[in-house]
């Protein structure tokens, strides 16, 4: 088992690794299209089929992630929190077009993934980024248990990291949520 991924992952062309490694590195599934926009190239729909065919990442419509049994066989890249802050700006940007582009489904799927990850690794700087952009677009959704769970993670990020306009800001939206939803 683990030494047959060990050899597949060992064999990847550098291409492929990176995306292997990008994806280790978000904990979370993303969208084809934005992990073309993290890895900075158009040329990766061979990859992605490639990698699924090999089994080392697995795919949910156009979403892809590392399945459980491969993480612990992927090197982290040398690059790990550059990754990580080219994900989060991807993602800033997605959720900052949402008026314009209308946020899908499963992005906001995703990247209420990426923000629960966030959370569980105590990385408040990407909740804090992230967090408000995604609330918004959830509340806009009226997916509004998202909404609410997104808020928790950014309360959370806001008080563990000390930023007093970001939780009155998060409480702020709790009330607002509570008026929208009748609690």
């Amino acid at each position: 088992g683990d030494a047959v991924i060990r050899e597949l992952i060992a064999a990847l062309p550098p291409p492929e690794l990176r995306i292997l490694g990008m994806l280790l590195v978000a904990r979370a599934p993303l969208a084809a299209h934005h992990i073309a926009y993290i890895v900075r190239s158009g040329e990766i729909r061979s990859c992605l089929d490639h990698l699924e065919a090999c089994e080392l990442i697995c795919a949910a419509g156009d979403l892809y992630a590392v399945p459980r049994h491969v993480e612990h066989l992927v090197p982290p890249p040398a690059d790990a929190d550059a990754a990580l802050a080219r994900i989060v700006d991807v993602l800033c940007d997605v959720f900052d077009s949402w008026r314009a582009v209308p946020v899908l489904d499963a992005q906001l799927t995703a990247a209420e993934a990426f923000l629960q990850s966030a959370v569980a690794r105590s990385d408040w700087k990407s909740v804090l980024a992230l967090g408000p952009r995604v609330a918004d677009a959830s509340a806009a959704r009226g997916a509004f248990g998202a909404w609410g769970r997104v808020l928790d993670a950014v309360e959370t990020a806001a008080g563990q990291s000390g930023d007093a306009a970001a939780l009155d800001s998060a409480r702020h939206e709790h009330g607002v949520r509570a008026v929208v939803v009748g609690d």
